[in-house]
């Protein structure tokens, strides 16, 4: 069953969304093309990608995503370098190509197959080590087969010495149809998965459009995604059918669908405007063909919006995680010191602050090794704390990688009368001293960049009771997000009354939450 729905849902990804595939990265030769990855495919296979890497243009895709994204150029400097490096270590190495192999065999445990054709005085070793540099590559193993390295686990390598290549005859229509771009996508679909798909869910649900599913299963022969990146962004999207009719069914399953989907609220509110963006990427029929054109302008109207979400709900998960993360290493800080959650920080004998709670939390974010290579009774900036700055752990990282770059944190603790946390040396007793409920107060806040701080700096958010939402998120168009006292995470809203967050921020103050809580 596993393997059913994965295939729906690659079925549905290519044919409603080709746009998110345009953010994939000689003489052409669709023949030559089939024959160099035909070696290293099955009857099982459902998917291929081939990126010709010494087309890339780092700084001319990079400079395109800045725009269609919105960002500083400067926010992307470091991932620049990244490109460039990479770009060039795998080129000079004697890499031009790679190939990304999907086949059932593997799916869902094993990784997909990685094909590299080795041009005459290529380093394989140094090819290799590129590769590995890619994170969803990391740990793959490489072999060389002939002149090819080939990445994959074990078991599939195991399989590709003993097996013989498997006759697909679309795979070379389907890469000339693809065309001579920089990156081409096909999508190869099982005869033995439409009859299986077509019994076990002949009517497609309400969410998919609803109707028969045969426009979908028997509309589909196989798919193909050419993509040209920056300096000329472009991308053609092609479904072969096996008839004008089949291709017209599929088209009208595919508004149906797209209209079911632009009626659920949690994709209304991912993507605001999602039915006018569907309006005008409307694919055409070519006799037994559907096909989708979009150029450098039309990329444009849709993708900084759709960027700006992947991003956003991206930086929102980890924000989320994190949060949690913190506020139950606090509870189980508490749990060794019989109550006493931390102060904000330790201090010296003449009152002094000298390392921030964040500090003396590492032990129970899994940094205890780290944590015991402090000197508790030195200040944060002493020649030996200071040394120890950069190696903020993860968990204190915020969506901005300069801050986290300069080891600075967002997530910080509102401190002031009001707020749960005072200047002092003893942390408040939990849960006694949130006498409102551990559900109705906030404990760790997401701040915004101007209020980041050294991650080791004994330093917090200044609660301001007349200001209650001074120098919070930032980074979300739909608020910030704090830690409750009762370990779970909140999207605090932009709406939210002042009344209701100042009772939010006090854990004592005897009064009902407001119902905008």
């Amino acid at each position: 069953m596993y393997r059913i729905s994965t295939m729906m849902l690659v079925l549905v990804f290519v044919l409603l969304a080709p746009p998110l595939l345009a953010l994939w990265a000689g003489e052409f030769d669709a023949e030559a093309r089939a024959r160099a990855v035909a070696p290293f495919i099955d009857s099982q296979t459902i998917g291929i990608a081939h990126i010709d890497v010494s087309r890339i243009d780092a700084d001319a895709f990079l400079d395109w995503a800045v725009e269609i994204s919105r960002l500083e150029k400067k926010a992307i400097e470091d991932w620049r370098r990244e490109l460039r490096g990479w770009l060039n270590d795998f080129t000079k190495a004697g890499g031009k190509e790679l190939f990304i192999v999907l086949s059932l065999v593997d799916l869902p445990i094993e990784p997909p197959l990685v094909v590299v054709p080795l041009a005459a005085g290529a380093d394989a070793e140094a090819v290799r080590r590129a590769i590995n540099r890619i994170p969803v590559f990391k740990q793959l193993p490489f072999e060389k087969f002939d002149q090819v390295l080939v990445g994959g686990s074990e078991n599939t390598r195991k399989r590709l010495r003993n097996a013989k290549p498997t006759q697909r005859p679309e795979l070379a229509k389907a890469f000339a149809t693809a065309g001579d771009t920089t990156i081409q996508l096909l999508l190869l679909p099982l005869p033995d998965m439409r009859r299986v798909i077509d019994e076990l869910l002949p009517t497609l649900p309400p969410e998919l459009g609803g109707g028969s599913t045969r426009p979908l299963t028997h509309g589909l022969l196989w798919a193909a995604v050419g993509v040209d990146l920056p300096p000329k962004p472009s991308l053609r999207f092609t479904v072969q059918s096996p008839d004008a009719e089949a291709a017209r069914a599929l088209k009208e399953w595919r508004a149906r669908f797209l209209k079911a989907l632009a009626e659920l609220p949690a994709v209304r509110d991912f993507l605001l405007g999602i039915g006018r963006i569907t309006e005008r990427l409307v694919p055409q029929v070519e006799g037994d063909r559907l096909t989708l054109t979009m150029n450098d302008t039309v990329l444009k109207t849709f993708l900084p919006t759709l960027v700006q979400r992947i991003y956003e709900e991206t930086h929102r998960r980890a924000v989320v995680n994190k949060l949690k993360q913190l506020a139950l290493g606090m509870q189980n800080y508490a749990d060794t010191q019989k109550g006493r959650l931390p102060a904000v920080a330790n201090f010296d004998k003449q009152g002094k602050p000298l390392l921030s709670w964040r500090v003396h939390l590492l032990p129970f974010v899994g940094e205890n090794a780290l944590y015991h290579e402090f000197h508790l009774d030195e200040p944060w900036d002493s020649p030996h704390n200071i040394k120890l700055l950069a190696r903020m752990p993860a968990v204190y990282h915020g969506p901005n990688r300069k801050l986290n770059a300069e080891s600075k944190t967002i997530f910080l603790l509102p401190v002031g009368k009001g707020a749960a946390f005072k200047d002092g040396p003893e942390g408040p007793l939990f849960p006694k001293d949130f006498p409102d409920g551990t559900s109705n107060t906030i404990f760790i806040v997401e701040a915004d960049d101007a209020h980041a701080v050294p991650w080791t700096k004994p330093e917090d958010l200044k609660y301001d009771f007349e200001h209650p939402q001074q120098g919070l998120g930032g980074h979300f168009h739909q608020g910030f997000f704090a830690a409750i006292a009762d370990g779970s995470v909140r999207l605090v809203g932009k709406a939210i009354r002042k009344t209701t967050l100042q009772r939010a921020f006090n854990p004592a103050d005897g009064l009902p939450m407001g119902s905008d809580w």
